[in-house]
């Protein structure tokens, strides 16, 4: 089946774009893009039998709140006490997909209806960034990438990322040769980087601690006198400006 015919499907079938666009697409952030009149635009090119005819675009991620951040390091660290008692990191699902499995199956069908630049935008983001090889080796990324964002969780801590920016979080760090990716809240990948075992506690705590100075920051203390002076000086005004930028990041406002 081409485009025409998945675009021509009704909104009831799971094989319609619409659908298609819902369920896996909007997981993760993504759109397709439209023409002036509201359409799924058809991109098709004079290289229209290399690649698909259909692009998209991302879409603004909705803002954190303190609960959900909360929850991913709670996740994050029971995940990392079981990994250091038994050894072992699994995933609760989406490995090794089938073309049995209807969100695989339309996953792979997504990806090979994309135009050459949408599929290199994210093979790149589900590659982090390394060489993406050629237009199938893409679409194998780009469909693995789809797919696990369709669960809307975490498939290793089963913390939410429904509607958060995301990374692809490695389920072994890059440093120990890890291959397999995950979807991950994009703010807690970064506050916990490439650690493992007691480093990955210790960066749990450190971002909660974080977190709590942030939540307790608040500008009426600096009417203190003994407190205000010292905003003369330019580090403890940048510390002042960064829990109030953090304030507002992890959704304390």
């Amino acid at each position: 089946m081409g485009a025409r015919s998945y675009r021509n499907a009704p909104r009831s079938s799971a094989y319609s774009l619409e659908r298609m666009e819902e369920e896996l697409l909007a997981p993760a952030n993504l759109r397709f893009v439209r023409d002036e009149n509201g359409q799924i635009s058809d991109v098709s090119s004079t290289n229209a039998r290399k690649e698909g005819a259909l692009a998209i675009e991302a879409v603004t991620p909705d803002a954190y709140t303190p609960e959900l951040l909360y929850a991913a390091l709670d996740a994050a660290e029971r995940s990392e006490r079981e990994f250091m008692r038994t050894g072992v990191r699994q995933m609760t699902g989406g490995e090794n997909g089938t073309m049995s499995n209807i969100d695989f199956e339309r996953a792979v069908i997504l990806s090979n209806l994309l135009d050459d630049a949408s599929l290199s935008m994210l093979s790149a983001r589900g590659m982090h960034g390394k060489a993406t090889g050629d237009r199938m080796a893409k679409v194998d990324a780009v469909a693995d990438l789809l797919y696990k964002g369709s669960y809307n969780r975490d498939l290793y801590t089963n913390a939410s990322t429904m509607g958060l920016a995301k990374d692809q979080g490695h389920l072994e760090s890059n440093k120990s040769g890890g291959t397999r990716l995950r979807p991950e809240v994009a703010l807690v990948n970064q506050w916990l980087q490439a650690t493992e075992g007691k480093d990955r506690l210790k960066a749990i705590n450190q971002a909660r601690l974080r977190m709590n100075a942030a939540k307790t920051f608040s500008p009426e203390v600096l009417n203190d006198p003994s407190i205000g002076r010292l905003t003369q000086y330019k580090d403890f005004q940048n510390m002042i400006d960064k829990q109030a930028k953090r304030k507002s990041e992890y959704g304390f406002n």
